[in-house]
């Protein structure tokens, strides 16, 4: 389907915009607190539904859709569909290929094209401007000022501002035509800048250009783009880096430098963006050096062609190549191996100061995390390929880094020791340590068990045969009373209690726990022992065991870890993210006061790079009340009293309406017949931070008792539906749950089938009555049908009388008519006869004489050539033309004469311009004027137009010069010229030759007499050149005539139209 199907499916009148959505000032705007490697990034390509990956520019518009331009159409996107309008079911589409957009204060979208000239979007239509003015084509560059103007260029133009529908094109000293203009930016103060390809900076102010180049302190000839800041400084991205402009010097930017700066951005809090072919850089305000983010440390494609911030603050980057790619924030700061850390899979974090942590791998390295610096954690041991398992600071600062080839010791001071097997401790393969309240340091073994180093530096073992429950140790935790909490695996019961160095009670799932498996414990200040377990959540609380799974309101049946924040939440990791529970609903559970428990799961939606946390590693609740959870690639980090909520409600459009699979036009009234069987509701809501969290609740009022849930579903269809008002409804939730209660609403009628109606019992009641009438009409009719037949029959008779005498009254006139008509046809062919009889008399005469004297010369010079000497030759040679150039004009008169008698000559009028066609003519016939010596003047008004057959008007004034030339004397002089008359042009051809007797002026245009003169110079013609003329202006519903006098010379005028009549 074409464009019309596509309109019926835009917002236009039915699409109910909330204006206060986009008064908002977004939370999740970029943190300018964390580094760029520590936000989110997510791309889109082909294989997502974009028609491209090569994309060119970005524009959102005030109604929340992105908009993309791309070599392959222009494409929407509301966060979840890509909506393609191409020349396949675009009809302002001849080219697909689209360049920059730009929004003007109105919500039109403008846009610059290849060969679709400057094209604007509005109310679900496209619009088309620049054909009438020559502008097809037009470059990557469009800006729309504080007045409404769109500034561009075109190759074929040149540079303009558009207004009230109207181009306006710059002057320069220089030409502007092919001058490739790809930024343009405004400034109230200096005016307007546009940037060049190759010749560098021009500024636009009081109507004057000021260029400025190299030469002039320009960092690179080929500017890419322009920003003016909030202070007024221009900065300039070029093909070799990034500059700026205070209006008297250029400063390069080195750190920027040998990139090609393809858009500069500003944000709220005055930092500068700067998007390249290398990937995005970043100046802090205050700052002189610039933060870059590439592939190297998380951005998925580095050539950024375009870029923008949405309203909700998130950076859009439409790649070359690439796709299109968002950068955002979120709820976590993540520090990952792109971001700085030395190993992706997090197995051990510390904290060594306040805001100060140390992060182990599995290949032995260690990263230091201090705020926005990350360095490399070096000991006088390398741990390089040893698999670090843990590490705790104890209270007198000593390090205990837990590997599988030993326990390091690193004291205050710096000293290092080894223990493993080789220094005489018991075991080599240490998971993880524990300091209690006494000062022991309890070891966990992989396949040993614990070992309790005491105060005193002894040992005491804990193992399997002396009742722990397993020897792969997992967990080590005290509890309120002093007793050491140990979890295990591969055991036959998963929690085992220490007290006093005697185990004194085990947890199996004989005894009702959850599993045999338990990866972390902790122990609350009310007492309560959370336990994180293979299967679920458990809680030992007066020697009670309480199990939490899925079915009971977890959102992963293997948390990996719990701790708690100072608000009352449980945060436990797990593969699916990170679920928070309050604990006191946990507590209810457990109490039989509430049936399900409610749990906020935290994933990659909510800002963490990835969702996935690492199963055998402890997370850390550091003393500045921040969580850290160790994930499958780096660190999480969130502060529970400062969750970063998404504020903003999302509008909410319904797009399109089905019916039967039809789309409907929402503009129009929305009335449906009965026999309508489904009516398919398609709508969608605008967060571009997480569309696919968006939630939607839709109902159709007249049918659906109240709201219905819809997740994120986007379409719901009804079938079937009674006769009846409805109104369909829709309204959505952002990401976290905030809601445009507003929504969206689309009201129609379906219509009753007859039978329901009020009209259907009338029509019945009617029906009876009038069948008891009929009975009693009917008896009547009979009556009167015989006598109707009798007068029928006597009418017919006498109709057909009169028919019959109708029809001899039309006979005799069409035979009158045809006697006319053969009458005509007589007359006309004695005319045709005669212009026979005229032609063959003229071509016996006028080509007879011509024709014998050129083969007599030719004869005598091929005869005897020797008794001619050069100027001989030369002059018969010249008669030899004089005479061929005659017969070929007398028999061109002869075609086009006999060609318009006949009636088939091509007639094909068009607005000429007159002067070009005068000179024209005047040029060809100069060469026969210049052997008779005579001076041809030739003037018309200037830009005079006329309407007219371009070979026609040619013949015409071929013919009356050429006769002038024939009948002026030598040496004379001849006029041509033309003027404008009311709605008329009026040429006129004049000489000062030998005039015209009265009696024969009257014969020259007479078809039926053969008038012919000799020249001045004995020239011969035929006499029909002036019946061909003639002929010609009538053509053209015109005039021609002629005023002479005798020995003073002649003037031929005739009369052509201005425009079409």
């Amino acid at each position: 389907m074409r464009l019309h199907r596509i309109k019926s499916i835009l917002f236009l009148l039915h699409f109910i915009l909330l204006p206060v959505a986009f008064t908002q000032s977004p939370t999740y705007y970029l943190n300018p607190e964390k580094k760029l490697a520590q936000y989110n990034t997510q791309s889109w390509s082909v294989e997502n539904g974009l028609p491209t990956s090569s994309l060119l520019g970005l524009c959102q518009t005030s109604d929340g859709y992105l908009w993309i331009s791309s070599y392959d159409g222009l494409i929407r996107f509301d966060g979840h569909e890509f909506t393609v309008f191409n020349k396949n079911n675009t009809d302002a589409f001849e080219s697909n290929t689209i360049r920059s957009l730009a929004e003007d204060k109105y919500g039109s979208l403008w846009m610059t094209t290849q060969g679709n000239g400057l094209v604007r979007y509005s109310n679900g239509e496209f619009k088309r401007y620049g054909r009438a003015a020559g502008i097809n084509h037009l470059y990557r560059a469009i800006y729309i000022d504080s007045l409404n103007r769109i500034w561009s260029a075109s190759p074929e133009e040149g540079w303009f501002y558009f207004q009230d529908s109207i181009f306006h094109f710059l002057e320069h000293e220089m030409s502007l035509l092919n001058t490739e203009v790809r930024a343009i930016a405004e400034s109230s103060e200096k005016g307007i800048a546009f940037g060049t390809f190759g010749k560098g900076l021009f500024i636009y102010a009081n109507n004057r250009f000021t260029q400025f180049t190299q030469e002039d302190g320009l960092l690179n000839n080929w500017v890419y783009s322009l920003y003016f800041d909030k202070n007024g400084i221009l900065w300039i991205g070029t093909g070799n880096g990034l500059c700026y402009f205070d209006g008297s010097d250029f400063y390069f930017q080195k750190q920027v430098g040998g990139v090609t700066v393809n858009d500069i951005l500003e944000d709220k809090f005055g930092h500068l963006w700067v998007a390249t072919n290398q990937g995005l850089f970043r100046k802090k305000k205050d700052s002189n050096k610039y933060e870059h983010l590439s592939t190297h440390n998380g951005l998925p494609h580095n050539f950024i062609n375009d870029f923008l911030i949405d309203r909700e603050g998130n950076i859009w980057m439409a790649n070359y190549k690439g796709g299109l790619a968002q950068l955002k924030d979120g709820k976590f700061t993540n520090y990952t191996s792109a971001g700085g850390l030395h190993g992706k899979v997090v197995n051990a974090i510390c904290e060594l100061d306040k805001e100060t942590y140390l992060a182990a791998f599995d290949n032995g390295r260690m990263s230091r995390i201090e705020g926005e610096k990350i360095s490399y954690y070096t000991l006088k041991n390398n741990l390089t390929g040893k698999r670090i398992r843990h590490i705790l600071k104890d209270s007198k600062n000593n390090l205990w880094i837990s590997t599988y080839s030993g326990l390091l010791k690193v004291t205050q001071g710096g000293r290092e020791i080894w223990l493993n097997e080789r220094t005489g401790f018991p075991q080599t393969k240490i998971r993880l340590t524990y300091e209690d309240s006494k000062g022991n340091i309890w070891v966990g073994t992989r396949n040993n068990g614990i070992i309790k180093i005491n105060t005193d530096n002894t040992y005491s073992y804990f193992n399997a045969s002396k009742g722990l429950s397993a020897n792969l140790i997992m967990s080590i935790e005290e509890d309120c009373e002093g007793n050491i909490l140990v979890g295990t695996s591969e055991g036959e019961s998963g929690l085992s209690i220490i007290s006093e160095d005697e185990i004194i009670e085990t947890f199996s799932k004989k005894e009702g726990f959850i599993s045999n498996v338990v990866f972390n414990t902790y122990c609350d200040s009310e007492g309560s022992i959370w336990v994180a377990a293979l299967g679920g959540l458990s809680l030992i609380r007066d020697n009670n065991v309480t199990n939490f799974t899925v079915k009971d309101g977890l959102s992963c049946d293997t948390p990996y870890d719990v701790i708690e924040d100072k608000k009352g939440y449980l945060w436990l990791p797990c593969s699916k993210g990170i679920m928070r529970i309050r604990k006191s609903e946990l507590i209810d559970f457990s109490d039989g006061i509430r049936k399900r428990i409610n749990t906020r799961l935290f994933t990659q939606h909510d800002g963490m790079i990835e969702s996935e946390c690492n199963a055998t590693t402890q997370s850390l609740a550091a003393s500045n009340g921040n969580l850290l959870f160790p994930t499958i690639n780096g660190i999480a980090e969130i502060n529970p009293e400062k969750i970063l909520a998404n504020n903003f409600k999302p509008p909410v459009y319904v797009k399109q309406l089905m019916v039967d699979n039809e789309p409907v036009d929402l503009s129009k009234k929305l009335t449906f017949q009965p026999a309508a069987k489904r009516f398919t509701f398609e709508y969608t809501a605008i967060s571009l931070y997480e569309p696919e969290e968006i939630d939607f609740k839709y109902q159709l009022q007249g049918f659906d008792e109240g709201w219905v849930e819809a997740g994120n579903n986007r379409s719901i269809s009804y079938t079937n539906l009674p006769h009846g008002n409805y109104t369909f409804s829709v309204i959505a939730s952002n990401n976290d749950g905030i809601w445009n209660t507003t929504g969206a609403h689309l009201s129609f009628t379906v219509l009753p089938r007859f039978v329901n109606t009020k009209g259907f019992y009338v029509l019945v009641i009617s029906l009876f009555v009038l069948l008891s009438y009929s009975i009693y009409r009917i008896r009547i009719q009979q009556l009167k049908r015989k006598h109707q037949v009798l007068e029928k029959t006597i009418k017919d008779r006498t109709k057909e009388i009169r028919e019959k005498n109708e029809e001899l009254q039309k006979q005799k006139a069409e035979i009158k008519t045809q006697a006319d008509f053969l009458e005509e046809q007589k007359k006309e062919l004695n005319l045709l006869n005669a212009s026979k009889d005229k032609m063959f008399s003229i071509i016996a005469h006028d080509l007879r004489s011509p024709l014998g004297n050129f083969r007599t010369m030719v004869d005598m010079i091929l005869t005897a050539p020797e008794d001619f000497d050069d100027d001989e030759q030369k002059e018969m040679l010249q008669l030899l033309s004089q005479n061929a150039q005659s017969t070929y004009e007398l028999l061109e008169n002869l075609l086009n004469w006999s060609t318009s008698q006949r009636g088939v000559i091509t007639y094909e009028p068009q607005h000429l311009i007159v002067n070009p066609v005068i000179m024209d003519i005047a040029g060809f016939m100069s060469p026969v004027a210049a052997n008779k010596e005579i001076e041809l003047i030739a003037n018309a008004e200037e830009n005079l137009q006329v309407y007219a057959d371009n070979n026609m008007l040619r013949a015409i004034l071929r013919n009356l010069i050429g006769n002038a030339i024939k009948f002026t004397r030598r040496g004379g002089k001849i006029e041509i010229y033309a003027e404008r008359k009311s709605n008329k042009v009026e040429f006129a051809v004049s000489d000062n030759g030998v005039g015209i007797k009265p009696e024969i002026k009257e014969k020259l245009f007479n078809q039926m007499e053969h008038t012919i003169r000799l020249g001045t110079n004995e020239e011969k013609g035929s006499g029909l050149g002036l019946l061909l003329c003639k002929d010609f202006v009538e053509k053209h519903k015109g005039n021609i005539w002629i005023e002479s006098e005798l020995g003073q010379g002649s003037t031929f005028f005739f009369t052509l139209p201005v425009d079409k009549q």
